[in-house]
């Protein structure tokens, strides 16, 4: 049963399946944080150097598939996926820090944009969402999706974001995604 739903969801996310998006789809991913990509602003610093709240970033990932990560796995330190075999997609996220910056430790620690880019050739398929992400492990998070590309263009409805760990091998987060689609297309 559950190698039939991993089968499912590749196939769904590949785009193996058809064109159409089923009503109500739910995806499922792990997200692993490249940390050698992460860029921030230059100010505002707090007094030891670190992104204070109103500092802008960037940063990617990689897209594997759900139930693949631990609090600590996922990139090699070089920022290389450490399983590039099951890699799905690039995330890119981009953001603010809120609340303390970087030394929040609950509520609010970012506010963000997040796409998930699902095709071979960047912008084919994508799913945007935003909202708050939070410091603290294994608490969910709910954000609203946005937008999305190709078989998901006009996509909305909700994701739902766990923190997995911090920090990766890479000095980067990992996650744990369920976007809830709505009907779209």
């Amino acid at each position: 049963m559950k190698r039939t739903i991993h089968a499912l969801l590749l196939c769904t996310v590949i785009g193996l399946c058809g064109s159409v998006a089923a009503a109500n789809e739910l995806l499922k991913f792990d997200i692993a944080e490249n940390g050698t990509r992460f860029s921030a602003d230059d100010t505002p610093l707090d007094a030891d150097g670190l992104p204070a709240y109103g500092n802008e970033f960037i940063t990617e990932g990689y897209i594997y598939p759900h139930g693949t990560l631990g609090a600590s796995n996922g990139v090699n330190a070089d920022g290389t996926p450490e399983f590039p075999e099951l890699v799905l997609g690039r995330w890119t996220c981009r953001g603010w820090h809120v609340g303390e910056g970087a030394k929040t430790t609950e509520g609010p620690w970012v506010v963000t944009n997040q796409i998930f880019d699902l095709a071979n050739k960047a912008g084919n398929r994508t799913i945007v969402t935003e909202g708050f992400e939070l410091p603290a492990v294994n608490v969910p998070i709910k954000r609203a999706i946005t937008g999305g590309t190709g078989k998901y263009s006009g996509a909305n409805g909700e994701q739902v974001q766990v923190m997995l760990g911090f920090p990766n091998t890479s000095f980067g987060v990992n996650l744990r995604v369920e976007l809830k689609l709505k009907d779209h297309n």
